[in-house]
């Protein structure tokens, strides 16, 4: 049974190993919804969570770098540089920044997504970062699970500004966090997609059954109106009979 993407409304989906594969992988509109913004959203303050609870100091969404980014060789033309932010800034012995993105995997293969999506936050986010004494690493992810290398990085270098009895918990934390909240993503875009998808089903079949119910009822007057006719010539039929007799 053949149906559309009730994402994108194109894509004609022939079964569930297309559906699955073009919603994480092919839908363009998946990365524009609801559902986008909100794993990010998770993502960032489930991190957050891990550094506080291992002692490390966090800022989500700090404003202090806001007005650098004028200065900043990449955002000199952009009006909407002091709305630009890192979403955590990290306060150690070493002071570091990081800017979450996660990235579906269209037909690049895996990883490709998310080189791209660090390269374009180093060159958003690195000198800003940098007039202000923080070492910047961008947290690229792929829907799928893959992570770019500098999120590995990031995470070794926090490992080691962390105590050293914490550091082995540390880094489990911080993967083990990423993973759920990616996977959980996963499994969201497959319940709402699916709701969408029966919702408008239902608004079809309830529009189906009304517009039956309307024919039916429709159906109904003509053929009382009919008998009414036809009793009605009956009965003048019977009149002119009695006249004529």
């Amino acid at each position: 049974m053949k149906f559309n993407c009730s994402n994108c409304r194109t894509t004609t989906i022939k079964n569930d190993q297309q559906y699955v594969k073009h919603l994480f992988s092919g839908c363009r509109q998946t990365d524009q919804s609801y559902a986008f913004a909100s794993r990010h959203n998770v993502l960032k303050y489930a991190i957050a969570d891990v550094l506080r609870h291992n002692g490390v100091a966090v800022a989500v969404e700090p404003t202090i770098f806001s007005h650098s980014y004028d200065n900043s060789n990449n955002n000199r033309n952009n009006s909407n540089a002091k709305l630009q932010r890192p979403d955590l800034a990290m306060t150690l012995p070493s002071s570091v920044a990081t800017d979450f993105v996660i990235t579906g995997t269209p037909s690049a293969a895996a990883g490709d997504n998310a080189a791209c999506a660090a390269k374009e936050k180093n060159k958003t986010h690195t000198n800003a970062c940098k007039a202000h004494g923080f070492m910047f690493f961008p947290f690229a992810a792929e829907i799928h699970g893959h992570l770019h290398a500098d999120v590995f990085k990031m995470i070794a270098y926090l490992a080691r500004q962390v105590s050293f009895e914490l550091r082995e918990d540390f880094i489990f934390q911080m993967f083990h966090t990423t993973s759920l909240v990616l996977a959980r993503s996963r499994i969201m875009m497959l319940i709402n997609d699916n709701i969408a998808r029966r919702n408008v089903e239902l608004y079809l079949n309830t529009n189906k059954q009304t517009t039956e119910r309307e024919e039916e009822k429709g159906d109904e007057l003509e053929t009382n109106e009919r008998e009414e006719n036809q009793e009605d010539q009956q009965e003048t039929q019977n009149q002119n009979q009695e006249l004529d007799a």
